[in-house]
């Protein structure tokens, strides 16, 4: 499998218009997008802050979720976040994207079963990995995976991240203003909200990752029955 870089900080392709408190396992290390890179994951939980290097002549954009499979939905997210650090204020920007662990996986689903059938971890952030790599090829933003053990991960606690990156639905815009309670409480900025649209499959219903595995339609929407 082709190895995993945590962090890209270098500019990896021309801008073009258009389109937690904290653990961790090992300190985060930025290198330049490689293939050839060792893995390395940082994890974030609630328990000690951890501040990476993102320049305040930046901004930094944040988003999280399983990304399994990979559909046209996670990419409006994605590309959302990578909007919002690369276009808006000075510097290429940063983008933050959180990967849960099969555990948090397992508590954010509606069925608990659908968490056995999401992968590995380690899949999981390769496939992920290759879909940012591609963005760096459309954006000047910089971007990072980090390993999430927890619902908030690092936007509860960084105060290096300026906008948080949701989906319309009810239940992440919740967690998006619980976040910011939580942040103001700990007399941290409250992050800007954006939100990606809906991105909906042929018959007209929202692409997601269960309609995918249960054979309904493909990673882009199109019908499968």
């Amino acid at each position: 499998m082709p190895g995993f870089t945590a962090c890209h900080r270098t500019r990896v392709g021309p801008l073009r218009r258009g389109l937690g408190h904290a653990t961790t396992s090992m300190a985060p290390v930025c290198k330049n997008p490689s293939r050839n890179s060792s893995v390395e994951t940082s994890t974030y939980t609630t328990t000690q802050r951890i501040e990476l290097s993102v320049t305040r002549s930046e901004r930094a954009a944040i988003l999280g979720g399983t990304f399994t499979p990979v559909h046209n939905g996670h990419r409006a997210l994605l590309h959302t976040a990578f909007q919002t650090a690369s276009h808006d204020g000075a510097g290429d920007g940063h983008v933050v994207v959180g990967l849960t662990d099969s555990a948090v996986a397992k508590q954010t689903r509606s069925d608990p079963d659908h968490a056995s059938k999401l992968g590995s971890f380690t899949d999981r952030q390769a496939q992920l990995d290759e879909e940012l790599q591609k963005l760096g090829t459309t954006y000047s933003a910089s971007y990072e995976i980090v390993k999430l053990e927890d619902t908030h991960g690092p936007a509860a606690s960084r105060a290096d991240i300026d906008a948080l990156i949701v989906s319309p639905e009810a239940k992440a815009q919740r967690r998006a203003y619980e976040l910011n309670e939580d942040r103001a409480e700990n007399d941290l900025p409250r992050l800007e909200i954006h939100t990606a649209p809906f991105v909906v499959a042929e018959d007209g219903t929202r692409i997601s990752s269960t309609r995918i595995r249960n054979g309904e339609i493909d990673e882009h929407g199109r019908l499968l029955e």
